[in-house]
């Protein structure tokens, strides 16, 4: 087809998990490989050029499980990914896209449930998109720029999709400008205007919306100076994909008129099109070849004449061979196009959109977008687009193992910190209260004296509880150092660029550092650890499992190892145990849960006689209740709950009454045992 058609470039895009399957770089997918060095072996054949998108809207399932272009770790996952099509592809491919159409992605994607992945958290989610997005490409350029250029002499450019917005009426100019700031300027002024950053217009108006409505700050992210200076300029080519233009006016009536908090509602204006510019098949497209001529001249005005390449044009029909219609289309808008150039605007290539019909975002096959005379400029180029997620393909992934565990973790103890920050410095000198952190942990035992088993249980402590004690309660904060050594090691071996477990920065690890004023422990059991020969590559890989290598064996017996660690390991602090308890499967006569109950609490007192500051103690729990992974099957409570009454019945199990005279008594009496015909009554002064 592209032979037949003699263009001189093709633009088709690259599916992410085609070459990654994991979605990370450290397993590189042979056959995806050969595929697109096939496509490009026979495209340079017939000497058509390759143009290469990067990514064209098919985010693998595992990333966006974990947020998608929400998540600011996003930025380094691209960065990967486009690093690794530089090194497989770069020798050959000279053009390449980082981003296709961002504006879509993040408003249609995020903001609303038009198109995947419909996350429809308006106002927000598309702000924190496009904020990632644009330092996504950045990154991306400024590899290739620094690692390949000088080598590949390649270009690289985003592409952008650009409607022109038109003024109603003369006196619905701001209206008209904020539509097109808010739209494709979002993306285009951060990387071409001479100041960078979002455009003015839109920061004031979220910003005032976003006081309006309460939010401490504008819902629009801001970008650090360091990050404006690396987005702007960070393109060789201005890439416009081109479908319709629109009239805007705004008036009294769209105050309110749009859902709030929303992008909608922060534009706050109407759209109106003319019935005559209706043209094939979609809603999408509009025959306004003049907003194409105004959109170019606009850009080659304001943006000071960058090189443009329009990388989709084109409209859609239902189909059949006599398409007049997008003849019509194709010959008035390259007629528009001619038109700017004549008169400055600096159009380098056109891209008809599409050479085959495929399946388009929502509306599947149903709409096809699939070319007397002027001459056009000497070396001017022609190409025709696909996308791989809509003629290709993509393959599906799940599971995220040994990354998403690990990112989490950063940001509960970046959360839990600020919280902490804001408690401390606006209501304790009037609230007078305490804020703390609750870890769940268990003992880790070595199971023989085996220097390895040794290492492995203290490996075992420092992945599990000090992952998340260390950086609050160490001195030197940060995440443990054999965690950071493990697991940085573990990630050069699997192919990954950096470590899987993601830094502090200074100021993180100073913010984290300290911010508990008791230390709040969960815990439940103890295990044996060891490890040798047969632990290594047991777990799946990568994973947390896989990084830490041990397996263990749980100890039904209590142990007051736990409480010791502490007081050694972090300068004693006060302690809180938050929960500790055991499950049954229903029953009164609960007499393992009262041995469990007294051989922990006399553990827990041992360790206060050896100096451990342990100030609490929280029996879990009151009454049975739904437990995360067992239901209703396992039961936990000092109150059995009948759940089959209507009014659902609790009666207090023997556990309860042995814990009432613990509590009454403050004393630990081994044997103790409750009248059991006698029911539990309320103390006086309770």
């Amino acid at each position: 087809m592209l032979r037949e058609l003699g263009v001189d470039f093709y633009r088709f895009s690259v599916s992410w998990t085609r070459i990654l399957p994991t979605s990370f770089p450290d397993k590189i997918n042979k056959a995806g490989v050969a595929y697109y060095n096939n496509l490009i072996e026979e495209l340079l054949k017939y000497r058509i050029t390759p143009v290469v998108t990067i990514f064209h809207w098919d985010l693998p399932q595992k990333l966006q499980e974990l947020g998608g272009w929400a998540n600011p770790y996003m930025v380094d996952w691209y960065a990967d990914y486009a690093r690794t099509l530089f090194k497989l592809f770069g020798d050959r491919v000279k053009y390449w896209v980082t981003i296709n159409e961002p504006q879509q992605i993040c408003y249609l994607g995020y903001g609303k449930t038009m198109f995947a992945p419909a996350v429809n958290i308006k106002g927000i989610a598309e702000y924190l998109c496009a904020r990632n997005v644009l330092l996504a490409h950045a990154k991306a350029y400024h590899i290739y720029d620094k690692e390949f250029r000088k080598k590949q002499k390649g270009l690289i450019f985003i592409s952008v999709n650009c409607p022109w917005y038109e003024p109603l009426y003369e006196s619905q100019t701001d209206a008209a400008d904020d539509a097109n700031q808010f739209d494709w300027e979002q993306y285009a002024h951060p990387i071409f205007s001479k100041t960078g950053d979002f455009p003015p217009a839109t920061k004031k108006r979220i910003a005032a919306r976003s006081a309006e409505q309460g939010f401490p700050r504008s819902r629009l992210p801001e970008f650090t100076p360091q990050e404006i200076q690396l987005i702007k300029g960070s393109s060789d080519l201005f890439g416009i994909n081109h479908y319709f233009s629109q009239y805007v006016y705004r008036n009294k009536t769209v105050y309110r008129h749009y859902e709030s908090p929303s992008y909608d509602d922060d534009l706050s204006v109407f759209f109106h099109v003319l019935p005559e510019w209706s043209i094939g098949q979609s809603n999408f497209t509009k025959f306004v070849p003049w907003g194409f001529y105004k959109l170019l001249t606009y850009i080659r005005k304001e943006y000071a004449n960058p090189p443009v390449y329009i990388t989709e044009n084109g409209f859609s029909t239902l189909g059949g061979l006599n398409d007049n219609d997008r003849v019509f289309y194709h010959t008035e808008y390259l007629s528009a196009m001619l038109d700017a150039m004549e008169e400055g605007s600096d159009v380098r290539a056109y891209t008809a959109w599409s050479l085959m019909d495929n399946f388009e975002w929502s509306f599947g096959y149903t709409s096809l977008s699939s070319h007397n005379v002027r001459k056009f400029p000497d070396g001017f180029l022609f190409g025709t687009a696909t996308a791989s997620y809509q003629v290709e393909g993509a393959w599906n992934a799940s599971d995220i193992k040994g990354v998403a565990d690990y990112m989490c973790a950063k940001n509960l103890l970046l959360a839990h910190a600020r919280a902490y920050h804001i408690y401390d410095k606006e209501f304790r000198p009037t609230q007078k209260g305490n804020i703390f952190i609750s870890f769940s942990s268990q003992w880790h035992e070595p199971l023989t004296e085996d220097g390895a088993d040794v290492e492995g249980a203290s490996n075992a402590y420092q992945f599990h509880l000090d992952h998340y004690a260390h950086p609050v309660f160490s001195k030197i904060g940060g995440f443990p150092p054999i965690m950071i050594e493990r697991i940085a090691a573990k990630s050069a071996t699997q192919g990954f660029p950096k470590s899987r477990l993601p830094e502090f920065t200074p100021a993180e690890i100073e913010l984290v550092r300290g911010s508990s004023d008791f230390f709040g422990l969960n815990h439940y059991t103890t295990s044996y650890v060891y490890r040798n020969e047969s632990t290594y590559d047991y777990h799946e890989a990568p994973s947390y499992l896989d990084d830490l290598e041990i397996l263990e064996h749980y100890l039904p017996e209590w142990t007051i190892g736990e409480s010791d660690y502490i007081k050694e390991d972090y300068e004693n602090p006060p302690v809180f145990i938050t929960e500790n308890g055991l499950a049954t499967y229903g029953g009164l006569d609960d007499d393992d849960r009262v041995s469990y109950y007294r051989g922990y609490l006399s553990a827990m007192l041992d360790a206060i006689d050896e100096g451990c500051d342990v100030r609490a103690y929280t029996a879990w729990s009151l009454l049975d209740n739904f437990e995360w992974l067992e239901g209703y099957t396992q039961c936990f409570g000092l109150y059995e709950v009948d759940y089959k009454s209507p009014n659902r019945m609790r009666t207090a199990r023997k556990s309860a009454h042995v814990y009432k005279e613990i509590v009454r008594t403050r004393a630990l009496d081994q044997h103790y045992e409750p009248d059991m015909s006698k029911a539990i009554t309320i103390d006086k002064g309770y």
